[in-house]
């Protein structure tokens, strides 16, 4: 990989959020690319930021809640 396709690379988290024995997922507004999708809350992660800081903020600025992140549940890498 060059340096160009490194600097391209966005890197983002996400959540599988589970409260008695659910899962919270959230829809996408109606102004967003892939309006009214459900997805994962989640979102960029910022340069200097850990996985883990990063998910614990967008969830906060999306749905307003506090989280603590468990484990990480699956790396993905995709083009």
């Amino acid at each position: 990989m060059n340096n160009k396709e490194l600097s391209d690379i966005v890197k983002v988290t996400a959540a599988v959020l589970v409260k008695d024995d659910k899962i919270i997922i959230a829809k996408r507004g109606p102004d967003d690319r892939l309006a009214h999708k459900w997805e994962f809350p989640g979102g960029k992660i910022d340069p200097g930021e850990s996985p883990e800081a990063a998910l614990c903020r967008e969830i906060s600025e999306e749905l307003n809640a506090e989280v603590r992140v468990v484990e990480i549940f699956d790396v993905v890498f995709y083009r």
